[in-house]
C-alpha cells in the first residue's frame, strides 16, 4: 500500500485545514484571554469541520496504485495522442474512488495534487506523464507517498 489512510488524512488535513487565529495579546505582549477566548469562539462558530473519509481515502490509495500499474501497462494507440490515453486512466482512477460520482472527480484530483505538490492544483495529469514519461512519474508518485509515510514518523 502507498500509505495508510490515517497518515493520509492527517496530510490532507494539515495542507486544506484552516489555521486557527493568531493569539490576541494585550499591550504587554501577554494573551489577553477574554480577547483570545472571543476570537476563537467566533472562529469556532465558522469554521466548516474538516472531515475526509477513511474509506474514500483506502480507495484513493488503491485507485492511485492500480493507475501506477495501468500506466506502466498502457500500450500507446498512435491514433490518439498519448496525453489523452494518460487522462482516461487518472479519469477512471478518480470515478473508481467514488463510486463513479462524476462530481467527486475534481476531490481525486485535488487530492493527488496535495500528496505530489503540496498545492490544490497543477498542470493537467495526461500532458505531465507524456512530458516527464511514465517511467519517472511513477517513480515520483511512489516516492511522494513513501515520502509523506515518512514525514509522519520524523
Amino acid at each position: 500500500m502507498l500509505t495508510t489512510p490515517n497518515i493520509l488524512a492527517a496530510y490532507l488535513y494539515r495542507q486544506m485545514g484552516e489555521q486557527m487565529p493568531a493569539p490576541i495579546l494585550n499591550a504587554d505582549g501577554e494573551i489577553d484571554v477574554e480577547a483570545d477566548n472571543a476570537v476563537l469562539s467566533a472562529w469556532s462558530a465558522d469554521t466548516d469541520s474538516f472531515e475526509v473519509s477513511r474509506v474514500r481515502l483506502q480507495q484513493f490509495i488503491a485507485q492511485t496504485m492500480l493507475l501506477l500499474t495501468d500506466l506502466e501497462e498502457l500500450v500507446i494507440d498512435n491514433a490518439e495522442p498519448a496525453p489523452a490515453q494518460y487522462m482516461t486512466l487518472f479519469y477512471d482512477a478518480a470515478k473508481m474512488t467514488f463510486d463513479q460520482d462524476k462530481s467527486q472527480l475534481r476531490t481525486y484530483f485535488m487530492w493527488l495534487y496535495y500528496v505530489l505538490y503540496g498545492r490544490p492544483e497543477g498542470s493537467r495529469w495526461g500532458d505531465m506523464v507524456d512530458v516527464m514519461g511514465v517511467e519517472a512519474f511513477t517513480a515520483m508518485v511512489r516516492e511522494r507517498f513513501a515520502n509523506l509515510v515518512g514525514q509522519a514518523y520524523n
